[in-house]
């Protein structure tokens, strides 16, 4: 969250680009919708029960009931939901995504919460409604290991700021 001209704005950071030396984070400002309770201590970081983190993880999108398949992007995770960026509106408030990563599949069940136009088309924001064994150990895994990425990234960027052991 970041202090605007308006008040508080709270941004969504999303690795765009690594390269070793240089790591690139897009940001974009997520709207801030007033609601029961709103004010102090109703923004959504404070709202979350997961930690999310950003992500760049290809998945396919796909609505129940008809043959349609898209490619998608996750920009962001967390164990209760998603981000996800598609070329259009996925048109459905339920549908799938199946994520892979490392060579592994899931299929994880979604309830669109949200959506916005970007560049690229639309980026969808979806909870996951349930969640079985199989897909929580599964998620558990892809969030240790973009856990364990940023740690590394973070280290990385205050060493070659600040020197070792500072």
């Amino acid at each position: 969250m970041v202090a605007g001209r308006q008040g508080p704005t709270t941004v969504s950071g999303t690795v765009a680009e690594c390269d070793g030396q240089l790591l690139v984070v897009r940001l974009s400002q997520i709207p801030q919708r007033p609601g029961p309770g709103a004010g102090a201590g109703s923004d959504r970081s404070q709202r979350r029960e997961h930690r999310r983190y950003p992500a760049g993880l290809s998945a396919t999108v796909a609505v129940p009931g008809t043959s349609a398949r898209v490619a998608a992007e996750v920009t962001d995770l967390s164990l209760g939901g998603a981000s996800v960026e598609v070329g259009a509106p996925v048109g459905a408030e339920e549908f799938e995504i199946e994520l892979h990563w490392s060579g592994r599949r899931r299929v994880l069940h979604c309830l669109r919460v949200g959506e916005e136009e970007t560049l690229k088309g639309c980026l969808v924001r979806v909870r996951f409604p349930a969640l079985d064994d199989d897909q929580r150990e599964f998620l558990a895994g892809v969030l240790d290991s973009l856990r364990q990425y940023f740690e590394a990234a973070q280290e990385f960027l205050a060493y070659s700021k600040l020197g070792p052991n500072r």
